[in-house]
């Protein structure tokens, strides 16, 4: 934001540049390229929006412990090892099925 206001972008246009987050532009970004990999059968999914809404998620887990840690003095480490077991689980379960020509 800092490098934004001091390249002498008004702050009303700046608005409109951050009008959506990149996560919620992300999330149906991936959805399509999973569709694309599941029709090519890279993939064995059922639903894509609950599979890149879990693998965002997954990926900002960790993100969002460190941050409520800071808050709350910490986080159960239990808590912390079942969030990056989830992501670890989630990034084995998407590799491709087969090799891509």
């Amino acid at each position: 934001m800092t490098a934004l206001r001091e390249s002498g972008i008004p702050k009303e246009q700046m608005k409109d540049l951050f009008a959506k987050s990149p996560l919620i532009k992300a999330v149906p970004l991936f959805m399509r390229w999973l569709d694309r990999a599941k029709r090519l059968g890279l993939v064995d999914i059922a639903d894509t929006q609950h599979v890149a809404l879990a693998v965002f998620g997954a990926g900002h887990m960790p993100i969002m412990m460190r941050h409520m840690s800071k808050h709350l003095g910490g986080v159960p480490r239990r808590s912390r090892l079942r969030a990056l077991r989830l992501q670890d689980d989630l990034q084995r379960a998407h590799r491709p099925t087969k090799d891509i020509q």
